[in-house]
């Protein structure tokens, strides 16, 4: 009797990466030489540097103003060193908030530090997409692919997907880094929340890639362990990171070749951060009904769109994100953009049709790729060279819409569509370009066909990275940008206040009322416009206008913690002192850190006479903002009050370093010279604080009394 055959155990198709000799290699790819790789690196990083150079200068705007340069709580890295107060302010984006305090805490409110960490995490970005796509083509699909070809002709082996990786690699890089779709994610500061979130997404997939393909089990643990700390900090820095695990799973699904047990074992602690953002926004001490109920509520930004008008207007918003990522014109920071109710109406049934075409030619492509041989090809060759392709396109397409899904699905978002939000998504649309451009000229098989598909992409690079220099520019100068926001939405209210708002900064008052009265005809419950434009009337002593209006603000929102203070500034401006007060406890009741507040109230504690309580609450605007140059000039005034010189004086110079073109600081202190007999002292403050305020008239008739 034969013996039986014992059927051979199927090994897990993985691949090892290997470095010798000063080559990048595996099994499955073509060498990389070193010199190459590093020389792409260097490009990438030349290119980023070129097209976004002239933004190190470009000012806080929009969300900049409440996030960063008004934001109390960056304003001491402490709250971040014990985290409890740092986390607390935002637990889903602390990681965020932790870089604004370095930054902070390094450079004060000087922007160029925080563009260059902005610059920095973009250039890293497109370095990562290059590392992406190389690693895919290491991948055992793409081993498995290459084993299969067996071509003789020299020529058409050099124009094969595995030969054209690197270039592959590079152009979707330099895309990600040159295309102007990507400016408002890098040059508006408070955007690093989804370019932050961004690079730890990238390099969790990237890590987790080089983990599995590692030869070694301290290779294959390291990459996990680090991908699943990078996952985790995505996780903290910005909602977006939700889909991380997902892509994760979809890239084990679609380049790997192991068991099913196997890639639960590798998938199944990135599947366990998927809980970290839903635990961070709903307590898990609750009963389920009511943690379930918070979801929901926790699950959308406003509760002023549906859920279906908010999905059927992202299929116009998704397609408006396609058409910039093709042609990049009529770029807006703020968007007059129309929330649509039915699926019928035809540009909402076109772009759905549009955007199912493309996922549906995603999942074609998918299918069509899975590996086999193909007969009806020539004996030269077992398989097509077009499946490469095809498999890394139709990756891209999932990409784009899994990574979109999150801000662009039934979670509503009172702005429908920001620029910043195809950050993550572009990704995959750069792959998917790149790669179909390759695939295309591959039809010919011939080295001039790749010619011309590289002279276009270098082409289109450069296009595309002078559009980003010249979209630069415009972020450039806060009120040219607003402008230009206007000209694009004549009819946002938002693009009116902000407009107003810079006017009234440059003291243009009556320019400024001009643009928020229109505001308000647009949208006349827009709370910001009515209190913005309290703020003007106050400065030109219209107490009773400001009042109104501020009283107006509260109606429309009870909880304007803003409102009831700039409401006691006006009482206050009255020398109604009692009513003043009370407005500004109830903004303190409101928020207890509220450093204007405090100043306030013990300015009204100062005027009655009240010293003591004026020095605790000036002390406590301080200590809830350390750079609050008045609040210390202040302080100063109620110690000099009490005769506490030396001290008055700590306060004034505190002050002058705060602000050195405070007049108000160096009268205070030609004051107490003057006060001391210092007549020499006195008589240069008192000439300091009329240089930068020559109408200074307390200052004049206090120069007059200095003896000669």
């Amino acid at each position: 009797m034969g013996k039986a055959s014992r059927k051979k155990k199927q090994k897990d198709d993985d691949v090892s990466v290997a470095s010798e000799g000063g080559l990048l290699q595996t099994e499955s790819a073509i060498p990389q030489p070193i010199t190459k790789l590093i020389l792409h690196i260097i490009f990438i990083v030349l290119i980023g540097i070129a097209a976004y150079s002239n933004t190190f200068k470009v000012p806080f705007i929009f969300d900049d103003l409440n996030n960063i340069k008004d934001n109390s709580i960056i304003k001491n890295l402490d709250n971040f060193i014990s985290a409890s107060k740092g986390y607390g302010y935002n637990p889903r984006r602390f990681i965020g908030y932790l870089t604004f305090a370095l930054n902070y805490h390094i450079g004060g409110l000087d922007v160029t530090g925080y563009h260059i960490v902005n610059l920095v995490i973009h250039i890293t970005n497109a370095i990562l997409v290059y590392f992406l796509v190389i690693f895919t083509f290491w991948t055992p699909y793409f081993r498995r692919q290459k084993l299969e070809y067996r071509i003789q002709d020299s020529e058409v082996l050099r124009l094969t997907p595995y030969t054209l990786s690197p270039l592959i690699a590079l152009f979707s890089a330099l895309f990600f880094v040159a295309h102007p779709i990507q400016t408002q994610a890098v040059t508006y500061i408070v955007q690093r929340f989804t370019s932050l979130t961004t690079m730890f997404y990238l390099l969790s997939v990237v890590l987790y890639i080089k983990g599995r393909l590692s030869s070694s089990q301290a290779g294959k643990l390291a990459g996990y362990a680090l991908s699943l700390v990078s996952a985790i900090l995505a996780m903290m820095t910005k909602e977006i990171s939700f889909t991380l695990p997902i892509v994760i799973v979809l890239y084990e699904f679609v380049f790997f070749k192991s068991t099913l047990t196997k890639k639960l074992l590798f998938l199944i602690p990135v599947l366990l951060t998927i809980a970290i953002i839903p635990l961070s926004i709903m307590g898990t001490d609750k009963p389920l009904g009511e943690i379930i109920s918070d979801l929901s509520e926790q699950a959308r930004e406003t509760t002023s769109i549906s859920r279906w008008d908010y999905l059927i207007t992202q299929m116009r918003v998704i397609a408006t994100y396609i058409r910039l990522i093709f042609l990049p014109v009529n770029q807006n920071l703020d968007y007059a953009y129309p929330i649509y109710h039915s699926l019928f109406t035809p540009l909402v049934l076109s772009s759905f049709l549009f955007l199912l075409s493309i996922f549906a030619l995603g999942l074609y492509l998918l299918y069509s790729s899975r590996f086999r041989v193909d007969v009806s090809e020539s004996s030269a060759m077992g398989i097509k060279p077009s499946y490469a392709y095809y498999r890394l396109i139709a990756f891209g397409i999932l990409w784009f819409f899994i990574t979109l899904s999150v801000e662009s699905s039934i979670i509503p978002i009172r702005d429908v569509i920001f620029e910043h939000r195809v950050y993550l998504p572009s990704v995959g649309a750069f792959i998917t370009v790149t790669a179909s451009m390759f695939m295309l000229s591959n039809k010919f098989r011939n080295s001039w066909s790749i010619r011309i598909a590289i002279s276009l992409l270098v082409f289109l690079f450069i296009v595309l990275s002078s559009a980003t220099y010249r979209r630069n520019n415009l972020w450039r100068d806060e009120m040219t940008l607003w402008e230009d926001v206007i000209i694009k939405s004549p009819n946002k209210a938002r693009a009116h206040n902000n407009l107003a708002y810079l006017y009234d900064d440059k003291e243009l008052t009556e320019e400024a009322i001009e643009h928020y009265n229109i505001a308000i005809q647009l949208n006349p419950n827009y709370a910001d416009a009515h209190y913005n434009i309290g703020i003007a009337y106050n400065k030109r002593g219209l107490f009773n206008k400001a009042i109104e209006q501020y009283l107006t603000v509260l109606r429309l929102k009870p909880d304007f913690t803003a409102a009831y203070n700039n409401l006691g500034v006006a009482y206050y401006n009255k020398g109604l002192f009692d009513k003043a007060m009370e407005q500004y406890q109830t903004a303190l009741r409101l928020k207890p850190d509220y450093a204007d507040a405090h100043y306030n109230l013990g300015d009204v504690y100062d005027s009655m006479g009240l010293t003591d309580k004026a020095v605790e609450h000036y002390q406590a605007a301080i200590k809830f903002n350390h750079d609050f140059a008045a609040a210390y000039n202040n302080l100063g005034v109620a110690y000099y009050n009490k005769g506490l010189f030396d001290k008055a004086m700590e306060q004034y110079q505190t002050a002058l370093r705060l602000k050195p073109d405070y007049a108000d600081a160096h009268y205070n202190i030609g004051c107490i010279y003057f006060v001391k007999s210092d007549f020499d002292n006195a008589r240069k403050e008192i000439q300091r604080a009329l240089l930068i305020k020559p109408d200074y008239i307390q200052a004049q008739q206090l120069f007059n009394r200095i003896p000669k």
